[in-house]
């Protein structure tokens, strides 16, 4: 039996679902899936021969790379998961700050890709992503919270909240998750009088600033605390849509996104965003100019091709070669 080390974030994240659907996904194989977020433990780990999977390589992980450069000599074959990799493209720039990011990260992307045994798999596995990250990376998935559920065996658990006791979500959209400005918090609560007649949940922790505006309408619901994994695979899968209306420079795969079509979920988006870019030919995906149109468009069906993302087959065919 051989090992198989996962290297998570010391923090609360996905990482963990990518621990667990590695691990459901390889259970038939000679290969044990092991976790750990520690870092003094991941440094002793990492002077093992056993392979390792770095899931925080967009961030603390590139700390190692003297180590991994090192211990290339010593093993057969190294893997990193990256979900940031939007932050080599050149039209990520809007700074100085920005410049240094992009220029650090290709210079460490590229050794990683081309003088060491790392296998750098990223999710941005689109037209653009496979045109201009094709030197920095050496595997395209589709972010694995598009297809994991199946292999997650996660508990749905019901949050015990006041605001849910008489809640009828099939008239809901949810928002998920941090109510800010990613979820494009101004024009939500300038749009909120002209969609009055809608119901929203917020199932996440709101900027303090909105609470006062967004407790004023009788139809915005709000749990404003952190919900666990399980609380909120449970509102995606039973609510009729999904609020995935990110600003224009949220140029990434989102995990709310994913989760919500692997529910077949009605999911919001908005017009010329990454998101529409790649998925608005698909059905239940609902792209928007703004939220002042949103009414309007909700019971808009086009009909088109299903996804299709699974990417667990390719992905465990790298791990297994």
């Amino acid at each position: 039996m051989k090992n198989l080390i996962c290297f998570g974030a010391n923090r609360t994240c996905h990482h963990y679902d990518y621990f667990l659907l590695l691990k459901n996904l390889l259970q038939e194989t000679d290969i044990c899936v092991k976790y750990t977020k520690d870092r003094f433990t991941k440094f002793k780990l990492l002077f093992r021969k056993d392979p390792v999977v770095f899931m925080d390589i967009d961030k603390y992980d590139l700390l190692f790379l003297p180590i991994i450069l090192i211990r290339s000599l010593t093993t057969k074959k190294n893997f990193a998961i990256s979900v940031r990799t939007e932050r080599l493209l050149s039209h990520q720039v809007k700074s100085f700050y920005d410049l240094i990011v992009l220029i650090t990260k290709r210079t460490l992307f590229f050794i990683l890709k081309n003088f060491t045994n790392t296998i750098l798999i990223t999710t941005h596995n689109d037209q653009r992503g496979r045109l201009l990250l094709d030197s920095y990376v050496n595997a395209f998935i589709y972010d694995i919270q598009y297809w994991d559920i199946p292999y997650l065996n996660i508990d749905r658990i019901r949050p015990n909240k006041p605001v849910l006791s008489n809640i009828d979500f099939k008239n809901v959209i949810l928002i998920p998750g941090r109510f800010n400005e990613q979820k494009s918090k101004s024009e939500f609560l300038d749009a909120l009088e002209t969609n009055k007649d809608l119901t929203f949940l917020i199932a996440g922790k709101v900027d303090s600033d909105a609470i006062p505006k967004l407790k004023s309408y009788k139809n915005i619901l709000i749990i404003d605390e952190y919900l666990s994994n399980e609380e909120l695979l449970f509102l995606i899968e039973k609510s009729n849509y999904v609020y995935c209306y990110y600003p224009l420079n949220f140029d990434r795969p989102s995990g709310f996104f994913g989760r919500a079509i692997q529910y077949n979920r009605k999911t919001i988006v908005r017009k010329k965003s990454y998101l529409s870019r790649e998925f608005n030919d698909f059905e239940n995906v609902i792209s928007i100019d703004s939220l002042i149109s949103l009414k309007s468009k909700l019971n808009y069906s086009k009909g088109y091709k299903k996804l299709n993302l699974n990417s667990s087959e390719y992905l465990k065919q790298l791990i297994e070669e």
